[in-house]
């Protein structure tokens, strides 16, 4: 399963990584700085985790854009 992690502390990005990384060993975890770097990335994931707020898109924001790209293609993920 592919997983995002989107938010602007690292440490914040880290310590979720390594915990989703206990629950899930065989995850394929991307982390991303900012909202724009994920949308930009173009990939699709089973679960998402966004920050909300972040500098550039916010992460409300974010999951928009991702329920409209999954709208426009016929599947659903998880947003967190």
């Amino acid at each position: 399963m592919r997983i995002a992690v989107c938010g602007d502390d690292r440490a914040v990005r880290q310590e979720l990584s390594c915990l989703i990384r206990k629950q899930a060993k065989d995850a394929d975890i991307l982390a991303y700085q900012s909202g724009k770097g994920m949308a930009r990335a173009g990939q699709e994931f089973g679960i998402s985790f966004l920050d909300i707020k972040m500098g550039d898109v916010s992460g409300m924001e974010l999951a928009r854009r991702i329920r409209e790209q999954e709208r426009r293609a016929g599947h659903r993920s998880i947003i967190i």
